[in-house]
């Protein structure tokens, strides 16, 4: 028969010291040597005391700390990052693999009662500086990430500062982005429908300006137009790419220009052209032109040709689509009678 020897040895030698959990079983249990209440970090050190049989000892263990993470070492040390209550759980395993488990529910309770709020992140306009502002109620002590212990502190370049606050005890942490903003900048967006000529095209200027607002705005449209409007509509004749320049000033003279190629899509609108009207003798044909920019030519008379031959008066008209923009253009012909001419003659 086994010798049954209730493990505990570094519970007797470090009593004052250890910390009980809640019996899962009776006889077993798990110690703490150091606190299992406290501010988060909190590093503590867990020991198993459970009942063995020498003839079957305990070879392995696997601990679970309830906040996600483990260990299989036999008294681990664990540091708690996090607040809340943990029930750790440790399953030992025999030679011959029988399994004890120990679970104490609740064990490890970590709490910060208090917070340090940085605010979001931030920026400030190029030239100044920003105030951060750390404070809080009952603070014994305050430490940014360059050594300054003040609580607040003012800041002038850009970057991520820290830090970390202690009260009670505890220390919590912040940590905020500052960027500096040009004094002042301009961009713009733009937005159209591809279509026929012209081309409808809407500017929406996104300038920024730290010192003071923006008070004009100067476009150049790149095809030779301009305007001073802060979000104008331009009208482009054509398709293509333009180099568009946005030139911006603030309040207290400030300047800045920017520029991009805007890249507009569409159509150009065809053109067509029949000239004057017609009058053409009767008996006699006439000749109708179209002239202009795109094709086909689809005329009233069902032909497809630049030019036709028409002998008889009436309307005319001609169109000319590309791509579903259309142009067309309308001719009157007349027939003008034979002339008759009626005399008599007269003795003299």
């Amino acid at each position: 028969m086994g010798l049954l020897v209730r493990v505990f040895l570094l519970g007797i030698l470090f009593l004052p010291l250890l910390s009980k959990a809640e019996k899962n079983d009776p006889g077993d249990e798990i110690l703490v040597f150091g606190p299992t209440t406290g501010c988060p970090p909190l590093t503590t050190t867990f020991y198993p005391s459970y009942y063995e049989d020498f003839s079957d000892p305990f070879v392995s263990w696997s601990w679970d700390f309830g906040d996600g993470e483990t260990s299989t070492d036999f008294s681990p040390t664990h540091t708690y990052n996090i607040e809340g209550e943990f029930t750790v759980t440790v399953v030992a395993t025999t030679v011959s693999g029988a399994i004890t488990t120990i679970t104490a529910p609740g064990l490890i309770k970590t709490s910060n009662s208090f917070s340090v709020n940085l605010g979001p992140d931030a920026s400030f306009c190029s030239g100044s500086s920003i105030t951060l502002d750390a404070t809080v109620s009952g603070a014994s002590d305050y430490l940014w990430e360059d050594g300054s212990t003040t609580p607040t502190t003012d800041r002038f370049f850009e970057g991520e500062y820290s830090v970390a606050v202690t009260k009670g005890g505890c220390v919590a942490r912040d940590t905020i982005y500052v960027s500096q903003t040009p004094l002042i900048s301009a961009d713009f967006d733009y937005n159209f429908t591809p279509g026929c000529s012209p081309i409808a095209t809407s500017f929406t200027e996104m300038s920024q300006s730290c010192a003071g607002p923006i008070v004009s705005w100067e476009w150049d449209f790149g095809d030779g137009n301009t305007s001073t409007d802060q979000n104008p509509v331009h009208d482009y004749a054509a398709p293509g790419d333009y180099l568009v320049m946005l030139t911006v000033k603030n309040s207290i003279g400030s300047v800045y220009a920017t520029n991009k190629t805007v890249t507009i899509e569409g159509t150009v609108m065809p053109t067509v052209e029949l000239g004057d009207d017609q009058v053409i003798c009767e008996g006699f044909t006439g000749t109708l032109v179209a002239t202009g920019s795109g094709g086909p030519y689809v005329w009233s008379t069902g032909e497809t040709t630049s030019s036709i031959v028409v002998d008889a008066s009436g309307k005319y008209y001609v169109t000319v689509n590309v791509d579903g923009c259309e142009a067309s253009d309308t001719v009157n012909v007349s027939i003008l009678p034979d002339l008759i001419v009626n005399f008599s003659a007269t003795q003299l």
